[in-house]
């Protein structure tokens, strides 16, 4: 059995100074903030962010916060300050990866590494 290669990796959409391309959204908190401490001991907060269109559409992406920020908003979550329905204006810097899950082909990922949160109505 032949197995498809993975496809490749898009443009990291990298800006003219050869650094990634900063991406400015505002956005809900999707229903599930998720939290987790990788084997070096950092933590990573990962959650969905929906974001409206001017067409009326919504589009969502994933978003992971590593370290402080991901501290900093878990610290927010248990406050109950960034729940489901929050809205949120994020700075962050987009992220493309290979991911092979369970049984199924590798795919590419996309995700949005925080920069900034701040939080700018809670529902």
């Amino acid at each position: 059995m032949h197995e498809t290669p993975p496809p490749p990796l898009p443009d990291q959409s990298k800006a003219p100074e050869g650094k990634p391309e900063r991406l400015y959204l505002v956005g809900s908190i999707g229903p599930h903030i998720g939290f987790h401490t990788t084997k070096d001991g950092k933590r990573v907060a990962r959650f969905r962010l929906s974001v409206r269109d001017e067409d009326g559409s919504t589009q969502w992406h994933t978003v992971k916060a590593y370290g402080e920020r991901a501290e900093i908003l878990e610290a927010a979550r248990r406050k109950g300050s960034m729940t489901e329905g929050t809205e949120v204006e994020l700075v962050g810097y987009g992220h493309y990866r290979r991911h092979r899950g369970k049984g199924n082909p590798e795919r590419v990922v996309a995700e949005i590494y925080v920069d900034t949160l701040t939080c700018r109505r809670e529902r």
